[in-house]
């Protein structure tokens, strides 16, 4: 559990969530609030390793997390479903700050 703004994030490792896809803006400082439903594209990847945890062996092997055995302060790793999936294996750790939420209910069409 973390705080962004007045609104308590609780998520654990294992939750799915909803971020902002980081970008080189949001490395530089930028808030997730400014970029949001504006500019910045919605995901919804796997929680699976937030900041001050072990970075399993299982990610260890992709260069943008490759250097470190520690995900840094600030950091969480996200994950999708498939192994290709853009996601914290291609751009690295992303910043707290730009998960939203825990996804709670998963809707359906039809």
């Amino acid at each position: 559990m973390w705080s962004r703004g007045r609104a308590r994030v609780r998520c654990r490792p294992g939750d799915i969530v909803s971020a902002v896809k980081p970008t080189t803006l949001h490395w530089a400082g930028q808030s997730a609030s400014s970029l949001a439903g504006d500019d910045g594209e919605w995901i919804v990847k796997r929680l699976a390793v937030i900041s001050g945890d072990q970075l399993p062996d299982s990610l260890s092997g992709y260069s943008r997390l490759r250097d470190h055995a520690v995900v840094p302060s600030g950091s969480v790793v996200l994950v999708g479903d498939d192994r290709f999936s853009d996601d914290s294996r291609h751009w690295g750790f992303c910043p707290q700050h730009l998960v939203l939420g825990r996804v709670l209910i998963r809707l359906v069409r039809g």
